[in-house]
């Protein structure tokens, strides 16, 4: 299991999501995707769920009921104790904004903590990810405006 702890805007997420999958895929395992941080930021929304990501949204207590740790933790639940993945699975979390080849051999399960923000993470999966990291749905606004360009050269950020 490779669990990302998803951070920041849609780049950070979009760098998050890539370096998980691309993990994910290398040990053959599922990929979550951990989703607190938006509970408790009131300045980022989550908006990756808007992608075809190959990826179950999360929260770490959900890690704890799929794993069948949640009565070991139960109790600290209920007394404010916040020991969420402290003890239960390894943590990998990024050291700095250079490439760690360190994580391709990472033990799993794991709960990745960093932005990620290299593509030598995930390079060799750029057709996968590509197709991944597709809208769903393109959405009214965004449709409209292209409408009124005119132009399917037509870029916007």
């Amino acid at each position: 299991m490779i669990i990302v702890r998803l951070s920041g805007g849609l780049g950070n997420q979009l760098f998050q999501y890539a370096a998980g999958r691309a993990l994910s895929i290398r040990n053959n395992c599922r990929l979550y995707l951990e989703t607190s941080f938006y509970k408790r930021s009131p300045n980022r929304t989550l908006a990756l769920q808007h992608f075809r990501v190959n990826g179950i949204f999360v929260s770490p207590w959900d890690v704890y009921k799929e794993m069948g740790w949640m009565l070991m933790y139960l109790p600290d639940l209920f007394r404010g104790k916040n020991r969420v993945f402290s003890d239960a699975i390894h943590q990998y979390k990024e050291h700095g904004q250079t490439f760690e080849p360190a994580l391709f051999g990472v033990p799993t399960p794991v709960v990745l903590d960093g932005y990620w923000q290299t593509e030598k993470y995930f390079a060799e999966y750029r057709d996968l990810l590509i197709e991944e990291l597709t809208l769903d749905v393109i959405p009214a606004g965004v449709a409209a405006l292209h409408q009124r360009l005119g132009s399917e050269n037509s870029v916007a950020l």
